[in-house]
Parts: C-alpha cells; sequence; structure tokens
C-alpha cells in the first residue's frame, strides 16, 4: 500500500529476521512463571503469605468478567462498522473498551442501588453481575467465536520477548498489594488516603445502606466511580466468605485497582495509533515503569480508574495509521469519547483538568465544533448523577467542596471554605510564574516518584549526591532528551500519522503541564495523567529509529529503567530485605496498624470490637471493626463543636449522651494538622483532661508517642 495512505508494516524486523518455531503464545504461560519468580524474590520469607494472599483476593475477577460480558453487549454494534480495526490487535482493543465501559455501567449501578438504599440484601451483588453476564451471554459467545487469534500464532520472534519485562513491575504491583493499607509507601503517607476515604467511606456507606454523603469526611462528596467499584466488590466479598467484617475486603480492593492500572497499561499499548509493535510494548513499560504508577497502582486509590477511562478518550481522537488525514469524526466517537471523559471525571474531578480540557482541544483540532458539542454533553450526563447528588447533600453545589465561594455551602463556614482553599493551594514559597516552574522542575524532572535517578540511589546508601545537576535527573528524563525530538521531528521512514499523532500529544502533554501548573496545588502525583501521553511520545521516538542497533540500544535503556525502578524501591520499603517489622502484618484478614495494632482494640475479635469510639486529630478509622465518631480537618467534630459552645462541661455531656466508652486523641496529628490546615485551637491537652474526667473517663497506661486513650475504668 502507499506510504502517502498511512499504511506501514507493523512487523519492526526485516522481512528475513529468523523466527522461532515457537508461537508467540508461550509467552503467556513464561510470563506467568516469571512473575511467580519474581514475587518470591520480591517477597523473601513472605512470599507463601503472598500467594495465599492473591489466591484468595480473586473477588475482581468476577467483576471484571461481568464487566467484560456487559461491555461486549454494549460495543457488539460498533464490531460490523470496523470500529476497531486499526488498533494492532482489534479483538483485544475492542475488549479493553468493553471492560472500561462495564466497570463504568456497574460504578453507576452501585451509585443507584445506594441511593435507592438497595445495598443491604445479600442477592443484590451476585444478582448484579448475573444480570450484566445474561445481557452479554450472546455477545460474548459471538465474541470469542470470531476471536482473531493470529497475532498469537504467528511465530515468536526476538523482540517479542521485550513483553516479558514488564513482569518485573506485575510481581511489585502485586506484591505490595498483599500489604495491608498503611504499611508501605512512605512517600504517599503510606496510604493515608485509603485508610481515610478510598475505602473508608465504601465500608461506611454499605453501614448505612446508602451512597449518600456524609458530612463528617468532606471526601464523601466528591465523585467516586472507582469507589463505587469497591462497594460491590466488598459486598461481594461479604457473599463469598459469609463474612460481616469490612478488613475481609481491603486486598480483594487492591487487587482490583491493580487490575485497572494493567487496563491501563494495555489500553497504552493497543491505542490505535501508527506505531510498530515493538515501540508499543516500549510505551507499556515506560508506563508501568514510573514509580507513581506502581505506588498510586497498588493501592486502593481512583487513579487507575480516571487514567483507563482518560486513555481510551484520548486514544479515541488521536489520528488513525489510515486512512489519512483522518476522517470526519462521526457521532458514535464523539459520544464513545465522552461516556469515557465523563467516567474518568467520575473517578477523579481532577480528570476534568488533565483529561478533558486537553481532549476537548483535540476535538477543535481535528473535528470542529459538532464533534465537541456532542461529547461535551454526553460527558456531562455520566457526570451529572455525582453533580446531583452532591447539590443535594450541599445545599446546591453541584462541584463541592470545590467553588464554595462562588456557589456556597448549607452547612460549611467560611473558616472551613477557607481552610479548604489553603489546604488545596499551592505553598507560599511557590506562588509566582518563576517560583511555579521550579515546582514543575522539582516536582516531575527532579522527583524521584517519576524517575528513579542517580539521586535516588545516592539517597538509598547514604551519600550525597552532588552538586552535578545531571546527577539528579532520572533515567526517564535523560532518555525524553533524545526521544522527545525525535517523536516530533517528520521523518519519511515513518507515515505521516505517526508525526501528526506525536504532535497532538506533545500538545496534549504541554496543556496538561500548564493547567498543573495554574489550578492545581502542584503536587507530584497529580501529574501522572501526563505519564500517557510521555509514554506514547517516547515510543514513537523510538518507532524513527530504523537500525536494529539503536533499537537494541532504546530497548536495553528502558528495560534498565524499569529494573532501576524496581531495584531502588524494594529496599527502601522493606520489601526486599524482610523487614521484621512488617512480619506480622501480612495476613489475609489485616489487623489495625500502629497503635491499634498493639493495643487491638479495633479487630472483631478484641474486648473492644463493640464499644463506641470518638477519635480526636486522627481521621484515618478504616482498621476499627465498628467506625467510630470522628471528622476530617475540613469538617465539623461534634466533639469540638461541644468543646467550643460549652467548654469542657458541654463536651462531656456529649460523649455521655452518644454513649462514647473510648476517646483516643492523637496530639502528633493535631500538632501536623494544626500548623498546615488550622485545627481547632480550643482542643489543648488541659481542655481534654477535663472532658474526659467529667464524662468519667481515666487516662489509659496504654497511653504513648503522643496518643492518649481515655476509657471507662469498669471497661
Amino acid at each position: 500500500m502507499p506510504k502517502s495512505l498511512g499504511y506501514r508494516r507493523k512487523i519492526d524486523a526485516p522481512p528475513d529476521a529468523p523466527a522461532s518455531r515457537f508461537p508467540r503464545w508461550v509467552l503467556f504461560p513464561a510470563a506467568l512463571l516469571l512473575t511467580a519468580f519474581l514475587i518470591a524474590l520480591i517477597a523473601g520469607p513472605y512470599a507463601l503469605d503472598v500467594f495465599a494472599t492473591l489466591l484468595w483476593s480473586a473477588f475482581p475477577l468476577s467483576i471484571l468478567l461481568a464487566a467484560a460480558m456487559l461491555g461486549l453487549a454494549l460495543t457488539a454494534p460498533l464490531a460490523p462498522r470496523q470500529f476497531f480495526a486499526n488498533s494492532p490487535w482489534p479483538d483485544a482493543w475492542r475488549l479493553v473498551i468493553a471492560t472500561a465501559l462495564g466497570l463504568g455501567a456497574l460504578s453507576l449501578a452501585t451509585l443507584l442501588l445506594g441511593t435507592l438504599h438497595l445495598l443491604h440484601p445479600p442477592w443484590t451483588p451476585p444478582l448484579t453481575l448475573v444480570l450484566c453476564a445474561l445481557l452479554g451471554f450472546y455477545p460474548t459467545r459471538t465474541y470469542l467465536r470470531t476471536l482473531d487469534w493470529t497475532p498469537l500464532t504467528t511465530p515468536l520472534r526476538g523482540l517479542d520477548t521485550l513483553s516479558l519485562l514488564a513482569c518485573a513491575p506485575l510481581a511489585l504491583l502485586l506484591v505490595a498489594a498483599s500489604y495491608p493499607p498503611g504499611t508501605l509507601w512512605a512517600s504517599e503517607g503510606g496510604g493515608y488516603d485509603v485508610l481515610s476515604y478510598h475505602l473508608q467511606l465504601p465500608k461506611e456507606y454499605l453501614a448505612a445502606n446508602s451512597t449518600a454523603p456524609v458530612s463528617h469526611n468532606v471526601y464523601s462528596y466528591m465523585p467516586a466511580n472507582v469507589e463505587m467499584l469497591y462497594v460491590l466488590q466488598t459486598q461481594l466479598t461479604h457473599v463469598y466468605l459469609h463474612s460481616a467484617s469490612p478488613l475481609d475486603a481491603l486486598y480483594p480492593a487492591a487487587l482490583l485497582h491493580v487490575s485497572l492500572t494493567l487496563l491501563t497499561a494495555c489500553a497504552v499499548a493497543l491505542l490505535p495509533i501508527s506505531l510498530g509493535a515493538t515501540s508499543r510494548w516500549l510505551a507499556l513499560l515506560i508506563f508501568l515503569g514510573i514509580p507513581w504508577t506502581l505506588v498510586c497502582g497498588s493501592l486502593a486509590y481512583n487513579e487507575s480508574g480516571m487514567l483507563l477511562w482518560g486513555t481510551l478518550a484520548l486514544g479515541l481522537l488521536l489520528p488513525s495509521p489510515t486512512p489519512f488525514p483522518p476522517t470526519p469524526k462521526n457521532s458514535i466517537l464523539s459520544i464513545l469519547t465522552g461516556v469515557f471523559i465523563g467516567l474518568s471525571i467520575g473517578a477523579k474531578l481532577t480528570a476534568g483538568l488533565l483529561f478533558a480540557l486537553p481532549c476537548a482541544l483535540l476535538l477543535l483540532l481535528t473535528g470542529g465544533i459538532k464533534p465537541l458539542v456532542l461529547t461535551t454533553l454526553t460527558a456531562i450526563v455520566l457526570v451529572a448523577p455525582w453533580a446531583f447528588r452532591t447539590a443535594l447533600a450541599s445545599g446546591g453545589n453541584p462541584v463541592f467542596p470545590l467553588a464554595t465561594t462562588a456557589w456556597g455551602h448549607s452547612t460549611w463556614t467560611p473558616e472551613q471554605a477557607d481552610r479548604w482553599n489553603r489546604g488545596h493551594a499551592p505553598k507560599p514559597q511557590q506562588q509566582g510564574i518563576v517560583n511555579r516552574l521550579a515546582a514543575l522542575r522539582d516536582e516531575l524532572v527532579l522527583q524521584p516518584q517519576w524517575s528513579s535517578g542517580v539521586a535516588s540511589f545516592y539517597k538509598w546508601v547514604g551519600e550525597p549526591p552532588g552538586d552535578n545537576p545531571w546527577s539528579r535527573l532520572g533515567l526517564l528524563w535523560i532518555l525524553a532528551l533524545v526521544l522527545l525530538p525525535l517523536a516530533l521531528i517528520p521523518c519519511a521512514t515513518r507515515a505521516p500519522a505517526s508525526t501528526v499523532a506525536a504532535a497532538l500529544l506533545a500538545v496534549v502533554f504541554l496543556v496538561q503541564l500548564l493547567l498543573w501548573l495554574g489550578f492545581t496545588h502542584l503536587q507530584s502525583r497529580f501529574l501522572l495523567p501526563c505519564a500517557i501521553p510521555l509514554s506514547l511520545l517516547l515510543a514513537l521516538g523510538v518507532d524513527t529509529l530504523r537500525s536494529p542497533a539503536w533499537r537494541a540500544v532504546f530497548v536495553t535503556a528502558i528495560s534498565a529503567l524499569t529494573a532501576t525502578t524496581i531495584f531502588l524501591l524494594l529496599p527502601e520499603k522493606g520489601l526486599f530485605m524482610g523487614d521484621s517489622r512488617l512480619d506480622a502484618q501480612i495476613k489475609r484478614s489485616p489487623q489495625p496498624l500502629g497503635l491499634l495494632y498493639e493495643l487491638e482494640i479495633g479487630g472483631p475479635q478484641s474486648d473492644f470490637a463493640h464499644q463506641r469510639i470518638c477519635l480526636l486529630g486522627d481521621s484515618a478509622p478504616l482498621y476499627y471493626f465498628k467506625t467510630p465518631v470522628y471528622a476530617t480537618v475540613f469538617d465539623r467534630h461534634p466533639l469540638i463543636e461541644a468543646l467550643r459552645a460549652g467548654g469542657p462541661e458541654a463536651a462531656a455531656a456529649y460523649l455521655r449522651d452518644q454513649s462514647l466508652d473510648i476517646l483516643i486523641v492523637n496530639w502528633n496529628e493535631i500538632t501536623r494538622l494544626r500548623s498546615t490546615y488550622g485545627f481547632d485551637t480550643s482542643v489543648t491537652p488541659e481542655a481534654i483532661q477535663q472532658t474526659a474526667a467529667r464524662a468519667g473517663l481515666t487516662r489509659s497506661e496504654q497511653s504513648s508517642n503522643g496518643v492518649d486513650i481515655f476509657l471507662h475504668p469498669q471497661k
């Protein structure tokens, strides 16, 4: 076919390159064995516990299977139109899109069930999955009968083994997901957000049989497409295990998020753009080799849901290999793009900036106003359930806790709004364009969580990296200096669509950086959507190299990137060396951590399991068997409100009236929050001592390390 139409060979090796006598499908069992070996190597003495946890926590597979079957039904009308044909493996590309659609549908269905107070019946979760399977039964059967196995049955070539390098980050993801939330990733506060709302809120939704926001946790007002999947998965765990403990669902939730991370990696590798097979594997490896991908992907966060749906929206708008120039955007493409944008925003509001706006710009550049309007309306429909839910609970603000100045809130005070705005604004030293650009340099290029580099290694071994700025650059950015220019330079040996795709991806990357600079609080993790265009741009840069020798150089470099990431992350977190502090924490049913782990007051078997507990200063109540009274620093705590209104006597009366038997005050956390967000100054050691005494509580001898515990003497 003529190159002017954008056709190109998808096999990187020359026609006379020797092929193996083995088919490509042998890579799957090889990858399984290699991943198992790496898990054993990483986990060391805990390997059997990790394998047992992974096997025991396989519940997400039922959700993924039901979602895929429902999605195949939804995409069945598109298959005869060759909608997926421009991907290197159309059937796999359709399966990724179908699974993502099915997961979005399951999430919104769970929201509806919670709105109707139908979360409690034990038949609800299995019935939901069975209904999805029934709707997708015949489309799935047709899909399997017509599945093209050619990519797997063709002879194995040398560069195909590059795919086995993905086993290293996969093994790390699985091992890290087998550790209890709160024990890993100091760079992310031990996954504090998991303890405070990503898994805590699903626990509270199930306890209340409702998905309505709760007044003591501001994060419950935000869209929660991924957290709804955690709700469904938790209910399934209860049904499968006949267990009432929410702690049994922690590991399946982490593995569900790992599955979303791997689906995102598959989407990156299968995007319908003009890209060689080897370069596709490189894009996948770069994405999985970024430390932030591994850290966030192994925790029960919502990042990977945002990345999956946002990547698919972005991929649908990039120019396909053929025909070129791109055909006008049709309504089906616009609607599907809008669905994925809406689901991405429904997973995390940050996607509204870092995915929705870049996609809108791509629509203007490639399709015009009409596709943009149709895509926008579709996205609004998908976000509308969350906006209505938030508006009803907040007194009319559909994006609460954002825009409180313009929209207001029925219960928040100006002090709370100011506290939120200060907590989610750049630091004083980051104000001004020069300082913001310096923050971009520090949080992206020189951030070890973005690219393990020489500075990370020296930090690990305890030696200074020196004054040489090159010593602080990670391998990812050293590669970028070479590959990004190559990706953007037109080349006679590549398809025109590749150059256009590279230019559009560069625009997306630049817009994402500008939006992060201007509208976020400049946190490194919030740049993670940039990993998608960055990975593809670097792969497009490698794709310009027609020399096998130069390709081998960059394949080796990417392999070194992945290996360096794994090597530098593991020792620091105590995985590889078998840190003895984690001996008791790798269990299929996790125990409370830190102070709670020592006191054993939170577990279902403890004497305090069914006592009512009040937390002050600590808003991470996940490991308590029964949800305590607590509030985030941005919300009003009832005990503090009583203390402010009537002093210790009123606070003591509140404790008595609510039959709160245990009061735990975390002074370390109060001190930290007071220096950052302005924790209430009425909470002092003297006031708490008086409150406890008047409520009949005495300070426990187990109080230590800046944490006071007050108990009834008779209990």
